[in-house]
């Protein structure tokens, strides 16, 4: 069980009927936890399971082009995975793994006029495959360091905004990368 920190970028893309409104990215900080269990086995060779939470302040505004004196904003609220992971231990102390399962993000993207005023937001939970890699290093007996880099890669979603132009559907389409630093406290004294 433990903490972690660090960085994380979505890349939103919106389209409506079809034709690319805006595509843009944007980064910004990302906290949380994990849990999880290892098993040793084959005297190198590491698998587990882990699940993770962590929040996020990710956002961006951007300019319609299809809608004129209309912005977005799009934000990332929190993102969660329950992933495998495989790996080998290269000495006792340092282990280096691949990690492949299930990711989920929240997002809120909103609309707003500089002549109709606020349009309306639309909150989704996009999720698909989560896929990364990283290397543990275990600094005392019941104690270990991590480093990280995931992607999600949801499917695209379909949203409905009510008060723009009458009624209107858009595409999203989003991607999200992710570097984190963290500490695990191993019950069993990291014994395998």
């Amino acid at each position: 069980v433990g903490a972690n920190v660090g960085w994380a970028r979505a890349e939103t893309t919106v389209a409506f009927s079809g034709v690319e409104d805006f595509s843009r990215s944007a980064s910004g900080g990302a906290f949380g936890g994990q849990i999880g269990c290892d098993v040793q086995f084959g005297s190198n060779w590491v698998i587990g399971i882990q699940g993770m939470l962590d929040g996020t302040n990710v956002d961006v505004d951007r300019d319609s082009v299809r809608f004129p004196n209309t912005s977005f904003r799009a934000e990332v609220e929190r993102f969660g995975t329950i992933t495998g992971r495989l790996g080998y231990a290269i000495t006792p102390a340092f282990l280096l793994y691949g990690k492949l399962g299930w990711g989920s993000y929240k997002t809120t993207i909103a609309a707003h006029s500089t002549v109709f005023g606020d349009l309306g937001s639309v909150s989704h939970t996009h999720s698909g495959l989560d896929v990364g890699v990283g290397g543990e290093w275990m600094f005392a007996p019941s104690w270990s360091l991590f480093i990280e880099w995931d992607r999600i890669l949801p499917k695209e979603t379909t949203v409905f905004f009510p008060r723009l132009a009458g009624g209107t559907t858009a595409t999203v389409d989003r991607e999200l990368d992710k570097v984190l630093v963290g500490i695990n406290w191993r019950f069993g004294g990291g014994q395998s």
